[in-house]
């Protein structure tokens, strides 16, 4: 009986310091002092390595941080956890982008773009991995799907005028970009 009692207070203990290091690196993560966060959701999954969000907030911090490396490893091990998360395979394309690893980083979109097709992040930034890999038709399909999904999106308009200037197609650019310019929507992240 006292065994019980004390794995009761031991799980309790567990449970009030992840909920303490979950709680403080959300509160740090939203003022922006991300290396702070990372801290404590690293502190919180020494409790509970389980935890999806956890493991999520720390990829997101990685990223801000520009940690490419370490947090395409999050979202590694993130898409074991929760495979059929679209969010998690654009994110793990976009680390695979800023890594120059274009044609896995296009695998990782359309993994994305499987799991939800009305997701418009993984079409733009697939848009944008088309555009290094100079595959300027296929990008403008993405960057054109993207803007069905939200037609506010200034990046995509950005986009499609980048593929057409590329192309030689200068007027379509120039139309492109006016609309960019144009789009009441805030800059996509």
């Amino acid at each position: 009986r006292n065994t019980n009692l004390e794995q009761l207070a031991g799980l309790m203990t567990t449970f009030e310091s992840l909920h303490h290091w979950v709680n403080r690196a959300n509160r740090l993560f939203k003022e922006g002092l991300f290396d702070g966060a990372l801290q404590c959701a690293d502190n919180a999954l020494k409790a509970d390595e389980r935890q999806i969000g956890l493991w999520d907030l720390k990829a997101a911090c990685l990223m801000k941080l520009k940690k490419w490396d370490e947090a395409l490893s999050c979202y590694e091990k993130l898409s074991q956890l929760d495979p059929f998360r679209a969010s998690i395979w654009s994110s793990h394309g976009e680390c695979l982008n800023n890594l120059g690893r274009y044609e896995e980083a296009v695998a990782s979109f359309q993994r994305a773009v499987s799991k939800d097709t009305f997701f418009a992040p993984p079409w733009f930034h697939q848009g944008n991995a088309l555009l290094k890999l100079e595959r300027f038709e296929e990008a403008l399909a993405a960057f054109d799907r993207a803007l069905s999904i939200d037609p506010g999106m200034l990046e995509a308009h950005k986009g499609k005028g980048d593929a057409y200037i590329r192309m030689g197609q200068t007027a379509e650019a120039e139309k492109c970009y006016q609309r960019a310019m144009k789009s009441d929507k805030p800059d996509f992240p």
